[in-house]
């Protein structure tokens, strides 16, 4: 679940320095910093200010393959929702996984998840409200 948190942080972070892509001499590391203080508020990161700010460019992702994350924020959700989707009716997940592995490489990727009953989180928000309604469900003994 932290690695949603720290795909969100990241898209935050590529939203701002894609926003204005001409713009020259930005402060990258200034905003990583600002914004991994801001996702993870209980970590005291101000004694290492500098390395925490630089931590961004050890990622190739952001030359390389600009809004690659986004695909790590699907694949994790929709592999919340068959887990959350296996709890309620087991057999008939298991039949729609199989449907989808069967069927990558012929459809989409939206096709894909449609047929296998996972929500793309960005066309229905309320689904994601769905899988961690209840954190015992995906946590089990460790939330209580």
């Amino acid at each position: 679940m932290l690695d949603l948190l720290y795909f969100v942080m990241v898209i935050d972070f590529e939203t701002e320095i894609y926003s204005s892509p001409r713009v020259v001499n930005r402060d990258y590391s200034s905003l990583w910093y600002q914004l991994k203080k801001e996702y993870w508020p209980l970590f005291d990161f101000d004694n290492n200010t500098k390395l925490v700010g630089i931590e961004y460019c050890k990622n190739f992702f952001f030359y390389e393959f600009p809004v690659y994350y986004i695909n790590y924020i699907v694949a994790s959700l929709g592999a919340l929702q068959i887990y959350r989707n296996s709890i309620d009716d087991y057999d008939f997940t298991i039949r729609r996984l199989k449907d989808l592995i069967h069927s990558g490489g012929v459809l989409c990727t939206r096709e894909l998840l449609d047929n296998c009953g996972i929500v793309i989180p960005f066309d229905n928000p309320s689904r994601i409200r769905y899988i961690f309604e209840d954190p015992s469900v995906l946590l089990g003994d460790i939330a209580h």
